[in-house]
Order: structure tokens, then C-alpha cells, then sequence
């Protein structure tokens, strides 16, 4: 085998789609009304990432054996983490993906290639564990659009500010509706 020289091809890309429903009332000149839903897609693709370097220049002849070949790059402090939202059963419901893949490109030197493709994973930096992690917040309330009717403090503790999947989270909701007018029926979620 007359491997020339070795390079590295790095890309990102985000592609997503999302539904949009537009709805459109016609009037009649009698009066009577018809209701016309528009489902309409809207789709997106971007390039995030694209890097492409040579890792290494062969001297010579390849004799026959399993070879590593150490290489690094940085990456850029701002791309998002790799990320797929699908549901298969609605079709429906968004599409979200960003996907990174990584390839090693082995040129020879009769101009022949061979390839390898894989993808590559990103997470976000991880979080600093906060243990008590609380928020709060003070909203102003109206009626009607634009009568004030005071305000209401909702602070909110959680026993931590990272949790896995299928771990519970517990939380502790305090209401200070002392300064409203208005009573409270119920807290969302």
C-alpha cells in the first residue's frame, strides 16, 4: 500500500422542520362565516462546523499491520451540543436535528482514497452541581390587559440543580400573594 498522506474532515449541520397551522376566516355576504386551516412546513439547514486538515504525510511504503495515528483539533467554543428530537408515531411534531461527523481520509498516491465516516458527539459544558438551587420571581398582575392589580412572588427551591432521567426532582413552592388583589386558583408547570 502508497498512502500519500492522511487528512481529517470535521462537520456539523442542523436540519429541522416544524408544522404551521394558519387559520383564515371568510366572510359572506350573508353574513355567515367559513373556516379555511392551511398546514403549511417550514424547514431549516445550516452548516455549524466545517474543518478540514492534514493529519499526517506518509514517508514511504505502508507494510502490512495496524497503525494508530494521533491527531487534535479544537473545536469552536460556541457550537451547540449534538442533539435528535424525532417522534416517529406523529409525524406532526418538529424535527430537530444537529449532527457532527468525523472522517478519515487516507489519500494514496495512485489517487485513490479510502474513507471512514463516524459520528461525532458533543455535549454542553457540564454544570456546576448547585445543592438548594432556588429562583424567584416577582410578576406583575393585570386584568383586562392594562389594569394593575399588584403583584405576586412565586419562589421556587429545588434540591438540586442537575437531575438524570428518571430521577425525581423535589421542589419547594412558595406563593407570596400579599400584595395582589387577585386570588390564586392554581400553579402550572
Amino acid at each position: 500500500m502508497n498512502p500519500s498522506f492522511l487528512e481529517i474532515y470535521v462537520k456539523g449541520k442542523e436540519k429541522a422542520s416544524f408544522k404551521y397551522r394558519d387559520t383564515i376566516t371568510h366572510r359572506d355576504g350573508d353574513g355567515g362565516t367559513r373556516t379555511e386551516h392551511i398546514d403549511r412546513w417550514e424547514y431549516v439547514s445550516k452548516k455549524i462546523l466545517q474543518f478540514k486538515g492534514n493529519c499526517f504525510t506518509f514517508q514511504g511504503a505502508l507494510a502490512p499491520g495496524d497503525y494508530t495515528i494521533p491527531f487534535e483539533f479544537k473545536l469552536p467554543n460556541n457550537v451547540p451540543a449534538s442533539m435528535l428530537f424525532e417522534n416517529r408515531q406523529n409525524h406532526n411534531e418538529p424535527v430537530v436535528k444537529i449532527k457532527y461527523t468525523i472522517q478519515a481520509i487516507l489519500n494514496m498516491q495512485d489517487r485513490s482514497v479510502l474513507k471512514y465516516k463516524q459520528w461525532l458527539v458533543l455535549h454542553e459544558p457540564p454544570v456546576p452541581f448547585e445543592p438548594n438551587s432556588s429562583s424567584q420571581q416577582t410578576v406583575p398582575l393585570t386584568v383586562f390587559c392594562c389594569c394593575g392589580k399588584g403583584t405576586s412572588k412565586l419562589d421556587v427551591t429545588f434540591s438540586k440543580n442537575v437531575f438524570y432521567s428518571n430521577e425525581i426532582a423535589y421542589a419547594d413552592v412558595k406563593v407570596d400573594n400579599s400584595q395582589s388583589q387577585l386570588r390564586v386558583k392554581e400553579i402550572e408547570f
